[in-house]
């Protein structure tokens, strides 16, 4: 999906949530000059997976 994204113009920075993916993508990101936002919360992100496993639980 990260791929698939920068294939169609580079993001200027991708956000992520504190120890999940970050030690994953931190090399990509230096080596694409994507800048790397780490978060202890994601608080966007929680609600809308909370509404979508209530809908579609």
């Amino acid at each position: 999906m990260i791929i698939d994204t920068c294939l169609q113009g580079k993001p200027k920075k991708l956000i992520v949530r504190k120890d999940t993916i970050e030690w994953i993508v931190r090399e990509f990101c230096k080596k694409t000059g994507i800048k790397l936002v780490v978060k202890d919360n994601l608080y966007e992100l929680d609600e809308v997976m909370e509404h979508m496993e209530i809908e579609f639980g």
